[in-house]
């Protein structure tokens, strides 16, 4: 097992977050889960005013970094799905 840290940033609305279909609960725009090895799924969704940027991002283990800039878009929603692993 190792603990996976999501870091969410941006002036949003609302914002959640799951690894493997389990919520993350941020606090201060931090969020931790222990993992066990093998891959898993980061989902998000965020809403906010339009024009709103925004980042999420896996920042430990080092194995599974990743770092997703975008922008709220007339919608005022978006959403996205990574795809990472998490070494023994």
């Amino acid at each position: 097992m190792k603990t996976v840290v999501v870091k969410i940033s941006g002036a949003l609305d609302n914002a959640r977050a799951f690894i493997d279909d389990v919520e993350l609960f941020f606090d201060g725009g931090v969020a931790q889960q222990n993992r066990p090895a093998g891959e898993h799924g980061l989902t998000w969704f965020v809403r906010g005013t339009p024009g709103t940027q925004y980042a999420i991002e896996i920042t430990d283990p080092q194995e599974a970094r990743f770092k997703h800039e975008g922008t709220i878009d007339a919608s005022t929603k978006d959403a996205g799905l990574k795809w990472f692993t998490v070494g023994a």
